[in-house]
């Protein structure tokens, strides 16, 4: 995983990862790994915030495996995240309200979107472009 070293400037102040972004930081053979870790380089010093939703994802494959994969994840989570957002009503509305007008976004990723909206974040890393005509929040994790 790796220690991040803050970066000075006008950086967010908070970051809500998704769970393409937080898997691929965390497994270094995903295809996404290297430029997940570069945006959270870029935003290092940054409060990062997850869903409860990209947390449920992101557990799933270390369930199944255990041990040391099992052990990393919640490491992670408990010493970079700030906080794991639940999904309150006010986020499952606005959600609703962003599927209903944005018909390519899948509901689990309007849930995140709207989360981070709702939590005032700064940015919210994904690699989805579809996530970009959602919120202007949104930065995507391209090489």
């Amino acid at each position: 995983m790796g220690e991040l070293t803050p970066t000075p400037g006008d950086a967010p102040r908070r970051v809500l990862l998704d769970s393409s972004v937080t898997i691929a930081f965390l497994e270094r053979g995903d295809a996404l790994h290297r430029r997940a870790r570069a945006a959270l380089e870029r935003h290092a010093g940054a409060e990062l915030l997850v869903s409860v939703l990209t947390y449920a994802e992101t557990l799933v494959r270390p369930l199944a495996h255990g041990g040391s994969v099992l052990e990393t994840v919640e490491g992670f989570m408990r010493e970079a995240i700030l906080r794991i957002e639940p999904v309150t009503p006010t986020i499952a509305r606005r959600a609703a309200g962003m599927r209903s007008t944005h018909r390519g976004l899948r509901l689990v990723d309007a849930l995140i979107v709207a989360t981070g909206e709702e939590v005032d974040a700064d940015r919210i890393l994904t690699p989805d472009a579809r996530w970009a005509s959602a919120s202007d929040r949104v930065e995507l994790v391209v090489g």
